[in-house]
């Protein structure tokens, strides 16, 4: 097939990111993808950009025609959407449906049913516009603390509800979990429309861990516990810290990761010496962390979507404590691959991450089986072919509907 993947980079690169690159590469082994990206730092340089954006977020007449040319000059078989927000704008579905080309769109976030993609507000989740309006939140200013930019997106999925998009475009949504599909589905994205398939990751131990012994030495002395990911509220990882402060777990605290957070906490934490500052990793180091760690201590406080970090700790053989909500908590099997905790509660963490300290071979069984589930449900071979799958059904569908 010859497919146009489309995606509106984010201005900090991100997991989303990191699995737009992935799938291009993994469908790139068997089909032609054409990739045609906007990023925001480049196209809204002007002043008199960002005006313009503020009036066609929802619907952009450029980037239709900008759509339909370059379906012209380059006929695809397939058009697979990624990220439309803001400079796309849901119009280039349209138009790849008024040339009859099958489309796709992946959810990555909750962006369509809530401005600013995370059911998250002032530390809790937060779920005003999925049964109710948009509107309802633009007071709080939830997107980006700004009134006026939380407007912006609130008139945008306001308006496509209106126009009832989502019923006539794409053929197909991508979601990550069946969380992810109930939670928009409530929203108004049309359930039938939907398919579930995960991320993925190349297999580590064909790469950074090759001769490492699977799933992974959890016999590191002291016990490591490791934090991967962005140093910001909702990602919990002010609970992390207090659970180290309150309780002085008898294992080290190793966090990776950058953020705005950070720079509070670690002067919070400095007379604690195991907790570890280690900044931001090369990718492969991270691996080697997670192949040695006690386990993945993943505190998100918001629906995460399918972070890409529990996919590599399941590939590393590191088994996870996480939160018990949203997709984390469909993805994390308590007692066989992790253990959950409620949200923001560090003695729950230090509870749980005690039984590791004290049970090395409970964690070696969770890290063995998330191995195991990582082989037969997030490997690139795996996910490619259900990616085939699901552009095959979408052509089915775009087909029936001419």
């Amino acid at each position: 097939m010859k497919i146009l993947q489309i995606h509106n980079r984010y201005r900090q690169r991100g997991g989303e990111d990191v699995a737009v690159e992935q799938e291009r590469a993994l469908l790139a082994s068997r089909h032609e993808v054409i990739a045609w990206e906007k990023e925001n730092e480049v196209e809204l340089e002007s002043l008199w950009a960002r005006i313009r954006l503020l009036v066609s977020t929802h619907d952009s007449q450029r980037s239709r025609r900008e759509m339909a040319q370059r379906l012209s000059d380059r006929p695809v078989d397939l058009v697979h959407v990624h990220n439309t927000f803001p400079l796309f704008t849901p119009g280039v579905l349209e138009v790849a449906r008024e040339k009859g080309i099958p489309a796709v769109m992946s959810l990555h976030n909750y962006r369509l049913i809530h401005p600013n993609g995370l059911l998250f507000h002032e530390g809790k989740i937060d779920e005003r516009s999925v049964n109710g309006s948009a509107w309802r939140t633009v007071p709080d200013g939830v997107y980006r603390d700004s009134i006026l930019q939380t407007a912006v997106v609130a008139h945008l999925i306001e308006h496509h509800r209106k126009k009832k998009t989502w019923q006539r475009v794409p053929d197909l949504f991508i979601v990550l979990t069946e969380f992810a599909k109930q939670k928009l589905a409530e929203g108004g994205i049309p359930e039938q429309k939907m398919v579930v398939k995960p991320n993925f990751t190349e297999d580590p131990f064909n790469g950074p861990l090759s001769g490492h012994p699977k799933p992974g030495d959890r016999g590191v002395k002291p016990p490591v516990f490791l934090y991967v990911g962005r140093m910001s509220r909702e990602k919990g990882v002010e609970d992390v810290i207090e659970t180290w402060l309150r309780h002085r777990p008898q294992a080290v605290l190793r966090l990776i990761g950058e953020g705005p957070q950070k720079s509070d906490l670690q002067e919070r934490s400095k007379n604690n010496p195991e907790i570890e500052w280690a900044g931001r990793l090369p990718h492969e180091e991270v691996l080697r962390e997670m192949a040695r760690s006690r386990a993945l201590l993943f505190s998100s406080r918001c629906y995460e979507g399918f972070p890409m970090t529990l996919v590599e700790a399941f590939a590393s053989g590191c088994p996870v404590i996480a939160t018990d909500i949203g997709s984390q908590g469909e993805i994390v099997n308590e007692g066989e691959t992790g253990l959950k905790v409620p949200v923001s509660d560090p003695d729950a963490i230090a509870e749980r991450a005690g039984q590791l300290i004290r049970n090395p071979e409970l964690a070696r069984r969770m890290g063995e089986t998330a191995r195991r589930i990582y082989e037969r449900n997030y490997t690139p071979g795996e996910n490619l072919r259900q990616l085939e799958a699901i552009y095959e059904e979408a052509v089915r569908r775009s087909r029936s509907s001419i």
